[in-house]
Order: C-alpha cells, then sequence, then structure tokens
C-alpha cells in the first residue's frame, strides 16, 4: 500500500489556507462580505470563527469528529464531575503545564485522536494557552504511525519531506517537532493512509 499524493496540490492548498489566516480581523470580514455574507458587518471574527463561516461544512464535519472521538473515548473510561473537582483542586488554579494562574480547561493526556480516553487519570487542568498546543505533544505517535503503516526507515521518510533521519528521530522521541508546511503534509499523508486502509 502506498500513500501516493499531489505533494504539489497539497503544498498549495495549504499555502492557500496560510494565506486566508494571515488577514487581519478587518480584512477577514471584508473577505467574507464580498462573497455575499453581510451578516458579518462589524464583528469581531477570529481565524476560528473565519473558517467556520468560510468552510461550514468543514467546521460541521470537524464537529462531528470531535463528537465521534469524545463518544468513542467514553466507551472505553469516563470521569465525573467530583472527579475533575478533584483534579483542579490539585493544580491549586495554575496550570499543570506552564505553572502560571489562569482560568483553566480541560485536556487529555493522551490526546482522543490518538486513542486517549476520557477517564479521570488521563485529564489535567491546563490554561487555553497551553491547551492550543498540547496536541502536537501526541504528534510523535503520528508521525511514528504513517512510517511505520509505510515501512520504511528514518532516511527514507524524511526524504520525503525534505529532512534527515536524525530529524525524523527527533519527532519521534519528541525532542523537536515539524511545523508549518511540513507538519500539515505529515497529517495529509496520514489521513490519506487511513482511508487507504479502510477501503
Amino acid at each position: 500500500m502506498s500513500a501516493r499524493i499531489d505533494i504539489e496540490r497539497a503544498i498549495r492548498a495549504i499555502q492557500q489556507d496560510d494565506a486566508l489566516h494571515a488577514l487581519t480581523c478587518t480584512e477577514r470580514v471584508a473577505h467574507l462580505t464580498a462573497a455575499g455574507l453581510t451578516s458579518v458587518r462589524g464583528r469581531h471574527l477570529t481565524k476560528a470563527m473565519y473558517y467556520a463561516y468560510a468552510n461550514p461544512e468543514g467546521a460541521r464535519q470537524g464537529t462531528r469528529r470531535r463528537r465521534e472521538r469524545l463518544r468513542l473515548a467514553r466507551r472505553v473510561a469516563t470521569h465525573t464531575p467530583a472527579e475533575w473537582q478533584i483534579i483542579i483542586g490539585r493544580a491549586a488554579g495554575r496550570c499543570e503545564i506552564c505553572g502560571r494562574r489562569r482560568k483553566l480547561t480541560k485536556d487529555h493526556i493522551t490526546p482522543l485522536c490518538t486513542g486517549g480516553d476520557d477517564g479521570a487519570q488521563n485529564l489535567r487542568a491546563i490554561c487555553q494557552s497551553c491547551n492550543a498546543g498540547s496536541s502536537l505533544g501526541g504528534f510523535r505517535l503520528l508521525v511514528r504511525e504513517l512510517r511505520h503503516a509505510l515501512s520504511e526507515n528514518t532516511s527514507t521518510f524524511g526524504a520525503r519531506f525534505e529532512v534527515s533521519g536524525r530529524t525524523v528521530e527527533d519527532w519521534e522521541q519528541g525532542r523537536r517537532r515539524p511545523f508549518g508546511v511540513t507538519r500539515r503534509l505529515i497529517v495529509r499523508f496520514l489521513q490519506h493512509q487511513r482511508n487507504q486502509a479502510t477501503l
């Protein structure tokens, strides 16, 4: 089985996404208004809101995927409100990653997308800033999963993304992580590979 996709097309799509996400709030509103969505006039649009307006079906699919992952995770293990309050108390008002006093949010230590459950032992209380970036913590598992699915060594796998085998080892060990176009290309390769496996 091969994970052959049109890399140039994927890169163009990613660069287009980057260009849209680089827009200022005013430019986002103007872009959607020009497309006929007049209800956004005068509103402050975050990147997430802009994406939801510009890609309503994609946003709905993302919400459905998240709900389905959570439903499956709760079949394995779940937590009670009392258990969550114990976790909040353990944190003592500080983020369990950066240690700052911030409003705390619920985070799955092993992400749902990599098989984590919703049990209390898989939860921690962290701030919104750390929560936004914590999903990359499980990214090394995705890199390893894709490389093993392709039955490639680190050098051959790295050549796909124009990096060295040592860099791939660092990704898998969590010492470094891919960014930007490279990161999203790996995600698209993995999605393609999973889709092929279900055919």
